[in-house]
Parts: structure tokens; sequence; C-alpha cells
């Protein structure tokens, strides 16, 4: 059989078969495809002769035992939480009352007149720091009381002790005789509390005290 010189023989030819680059391209997009599909969460569930997607999720006795899981934690942690809450509104309120003694001070001092920081209930101080405003009061060249700020009292199961019914800042910022002394503020239910030490010189300092309420 004659062959013409330029057509190869079978070998060469099968050698230099080009390769298809459509037929490649094809595999690798299946390829990504059948990668993108195991990675999505979907299942494949048979439905009347054919197969339908459905999102995977959680089972009820899974949510159960989270629900049970998370009351138990709740349950054990919950008077921790109390606590917690309890002494940072203490710590609040000292300090909102610390503020306003400072206060106070200030006044009697720029003002050169007298400053009064007492539980107040119509016209008379009463030492009942825990149940009554904390009021402070400027009195006038009349002899009359002008009130410049007011501290609520503690919230229910707090208290607040001190052994005078009232405090009174002189001109020079110092307090009147035998006034200085220490509040106590309690939460009594923990064995904890605060004290503010009153100096004669009418400066004043916290401190907490891990012991139980000492009233």
């Amino acid at each position: 059989m004659f062959t013409p010189s330029f057509w190869p023989s079978t070998p060469q030819r099968l050698s230099a078969r080009p390769v298809h680059s459509r037929y490649n391209s094809q595999w690798l997009q299946c390829r990504v495809l059948r990668g993108s599909l195991r990675s999505s969460q979907l299942t494949m569930v048979r439905h009347k002769g054919r197969f339908t997607p459905r999102q995977a999720g959680f089972s009820l006795l899974e949510l159960m035992i989270v629900c049970n899981l998370l009351g138990l934690m709740l349950a054990i942690g919950w008077p921790s939480l109390q606590e917690l809450l309890a002494r940072q509104q203490a710590h609040s309120y000292i300090r909102q009352f610390q503020q306003h003694l400072h206060f106070a001070r200030i006044m009697a001092i720029t003002s050169g007149r007298m400053v009064t920081v007492c539980p107040k209930f119509g016209d008379d101080c009463l030492n009942q720091w825990w149940q009554l405003p904390v009021q402070i009061n400027l009195q006038q060249p009349n002899k009359q009381l002008k009130l410049l700020r007011q501290l609520t009292q503690p919230q229910d199961m707090h208290w607040l002790y001190y052994n005078r019914e009232q405090i009174q800042f002189r001109q020079d910022g110092s307090l009147q005789a035998l006034q200085n002394g220490t509040f106590v503020y309690c939460a009594k239910q923990y064995h904890w509390h605060y004290r503010l030490s009153l100096s004669q010189a009418g400066r004043s300092q916290t401190e907490l005290v891990e012991a139980p309420c000492p009233h």
C-alpha cells in the first residue's frame, strides 16, 4: 500500500494527537463542583423517585440536652452573680457618698459657711442613714438652710451606719468636735462590708473588708 510522504505513520499520529482543552476544563469543573457539594451541609433525600436537598440541623433530643445544661449552669452560677451585683451596687453607692462628702467640704470652704450632711426627715436630722435620703444643706446668714444636694438611701437589704446623726463641715473644711468616725455599709446576707473613715480634718477614705457586717 502506498503511503504519502506527508502522512505520518500510525505511532507518530497517535503520539502527536492533540489533547483537547475542552475535555480538561469540563473535568476540572466537575471536580470543583463535587468539592463544593461535599463542603456544604446539604444532605440528599430521595422523595418520590427524585433527590431533593435538605438542610442539616439539630434533633429535638440534642436541643433538650443543651437546654438542660444551660439551666444547670445558670442554677449553679446564679448565687455568685447575685453577690457580684450586690458588691457592685455597694461600691457604687459608697463612692457616690464619698463624693457628696467631698462636695460638702469644698462648699464649706468656698462659701465660708457651715454645711450640714444628715439623713433628714422634715426639719430634723435622724440617725437613720439607711432609711432616709442624705441631704447636704448650706447654712444661710439668717440661719435658714439651703438644700444643695440629696442622695437617695441605700436599696433594700443594704444598710448604712454611723455613730452620729449629722456631720457639720466648718469654714476651714474640718468637722465639728467629736463628729469624726467610720461609716459602715453592709449587705448582711454576704460576708463583706465597706468602711468609709472620716477624719476630724474632713477627709475620707474607703475600704472593702472581707468580713461579716459588725452591726
